[in-house]
């Protein structure tokens, strides 16, 4: 690309894979528009500092911090793909002394705001496209996005605790029971009577058990005093939301409820974050501060998925009497858009008193060898965890160069598909769907010897071998699916799974959840072969056995969070089907987002 004559000096970042196309012709745009253009000193740097920010939120972080920048940088897959891991491309790039840039910047205020000079709270403050915070430099949005977000978190926390209901606590000892672990108890009491909790923990700590207790003692109260308690039950995604009814679906059937109250939380309807707010036309949502969502509790399961964008808009449309209760493992991979909220609000001093952290495993026993890994990675200990690959009987390691290993895995896989394909075969649908979540091969990657379209072709021709019957075409039976997007008229999510079932009628796709249904093929759009999965699209999922399949070093995918998520979906066993080295890699390389939030929490 010729980068254009304006931002001209870019052109090295281009070449070097930090910048794109749309992050150069952006920062042309508002060079243009700002008298900013030119190959200065001073222009130079003020290009640079705002194709960085326009940059930062498509890499996940809410605004650069040009102190740490130079250090932190990573190239586009693009141009590491066209080096091979032969040659670092940034090596080569002059980059401006942090101590004098940022002073550079708050010379140009036509473009860029210093929020030292300002006053934050000055609604008639001129506004421009950038603000500088220190060393962070972000984009007017983003700042706002984040300001807001620290602001009302902080005001919740303000708001002091309530006196919980007639009758709560009495409800939460019957509900809980005496064996149950203090902490879900304390989380309990803390929903009923703060204006914000946040309930964090690993896989198998006991969230989703602890949400739905509590959520039946509210009800329950509410009810027996003759009064309806509004609630709202959310998450990032639409498969997030169907596991989160699935799972208080699984806990009614273990209370005991009187009639009205079990009635009450069945109409309580899970749905996205985006649905709860009323997304329409593709950029507005119906619920801000203006419209206000009428609930009286609002709980909001994998946060740790919500940007930070989603986050200032469900925080703007939730009235400061409605109690908020945030949900997630801080660990497991951020969401896909810029920041790491979740992450953040842990991390805040001045929310300590609303954190309430479970850690007694359930899911699996705390000595197994998955716990112990999933710690080792948490912790960034390495050396631990390739330690517990060699020693723990549930866990397992083979290397992309052992041939009997990969041939053994292969035999591995396809039986269990063959387990599907035979029950899909007899028109067993829920036998097939219990079988495809009994093995699943998860990829950090869709491409390469490693990645996901690899393994989806590998099975389906293994299978294929030991079932004796071809598995091609777009609907073979016992081909399991993924929905890839939401379809609301057919009440399917990004995220459901099915599997294709020969029945009386035909072929028809058997859709996991509360309520298994059938649906003809023609009502899916565009699914995906479920064979295996993205690490990303796992979270939330739980699988008996699982392979996790990483790409060799050096890969940019490679990273703590990546590994912790894709490990702790196992239950009993795990099988790592990578090198060492990528394993080392991932361990060491914690994503790094810049915010500000941390700070202004703190």
């Amino acid at each position: 690309m010729i980068v254009p004559e304006e931002v001209k000096s870019l052109q090295p970042f281009f070449d070097a894979g930090v910048l794109t196309e749309a992050d150069v012709h952006v920062t042309a745009t508002l060079m243009r528009t700002s008298a900013n253009t030119g190959n200065s000193a001073a222009a130079r740097q003020i290009q640079l500092a705002t194709a960085l920010a326009v940059r930062a939120p498509r890499h996940g972080h809410v605004c650069v911090d040009l102190a740490t920048v130079e250090e932190t940088v990573v190239a586009d897959t693009r141009v590491l793909d066209h080096f091979g891991g032969t040659a670092d491309p940034l090596a080569d790039l002059t980059w401006p002394d942090p101590k004098k840039w940022a002073k550079q910047l708050a010379k140009a205020p036509t473009l860029i705001r210093d929020v030292s000079t300002f006053d934050l709270g000055d609604a008639e403050m001129a506004r421009s496209a950038l603000v500088l915070d220190s060393t962070k430099l972000y984009l007017d949005r983003y700042f706002t996005y984040e300001r807001n977000v620290a602001d009302v978190l902080r005001t919740r926390v303000q708001a002091g605790i309530a006196s919980a209901p007639i009758g709560h606590p009495e409800a939460v000892d019957r509900l809980f029971g005496t064996a149950t672990d203090d902490m879900q108890r304390r989380a309990a009491m803390a929903m009923a009577t703060q204006a914000l909790t946040v309930l964090v923990g690993g896989p198998g700590t006991g969230k989703t058990r602890t949400i739905a207790r509590a959520l039946a003692a509210e009800v329950q109260v509410s009810v027996d005093g003759g009064s309806q308690l509004r609630v709202a039950l959310a998450a990032p995604t639409g498969k997030a939301a169907s596991r989160m009814a699935e799972a208080i679906s699984r806990e009614m059937d273990h209370l005991e409820l009187n009639d009205d109250a079990v009635a009450a939380i069945r109409e309580i309807e899970p749905s996205t974050i985006h649905r709860l707010l009323g997304y329409q036309n593709g950029i507005q949502f119906r619920h801000d501060k203006r419209n206000l969502l009428r609930y009286d509790l609002i709980i909001v399961d994998e946060v740790s998925m919500v940007s930070m964008p989603l986050m200032a808009r469900l925080l703007a449309a939730t009235a400061r009497q409605c109690r908020l209760v945030l949900v997630g493992d801080p660990f497991q991979l951020a969401s896909v858009e810029a920041g790491t909220v979740l992450g953040d609000i842990v991390e805040g001093k001045r929310l300590r008193e609303s954190v309430v952290r479970l850690t007694k495993v359930h899911r699996f026993a705390e000595t197994s060898g998955i716990a112990k890994l999933a710690d080792a990675i948490a912790e960034g200990d390495s050396n631990a965890a390739l330690s517990l690959l060699g020693s723990e009987d549930d866990l397992e390691l083979i290397s992309p160069t052992d041939a009997k290993g990969r041939a053994a895995l292969e035999r591995l896989a396809a039986r269990h598909a063959g387990d599907v394909v035979t029950a899909a075969l007899e028109g067993r649908g829920s036998a097939a769907l219990t079988a495809g979540a009994n093995f699943k091969i998860l990829c950090g990657t869709r491409h390469g010897p490693m990645g996901l379209r690899n393994w989806q072709q590998t099975i389906e021709q293994r299978t294929a071998e030991l079932v004796e019957r071809p598995l091609t075409g777009q609907w073979y039976v016992g081909r399991p699916v993924i929905v890839t997007r939401n379809d609301y008229l057919n009440r399917l999510s990004n995220g459901d799974v099915g599997v294709v079932v020969l029945t009386d009628d035909g072929l028809r796709v058997q859709i996991e959840g509360v309520e298994q249904r059938l649906l003809a093929p023609s009502q899916l759009e565009a699914p995906e072969t479920w064979w295996a999965m993205t690490v990303h699209k796992s979270q939330g999922s739980e699988f008996s056995h699982v392979v996790v399949s990483l790409p060799d070093v050096p890969a940019p995918i490679l990273t703590r969070e990546l590994l912790y998520t894709a490990a702790t979906r196992a239950k009993t066993r795990l099988t790592l089907f990578s090198t060492a080295e990528a394993i080392r890699a991932a361990i060491e390389t914690p994503i790094t987002r810049t915010s500000g939030l941390r700070g202004l929490l703190s």
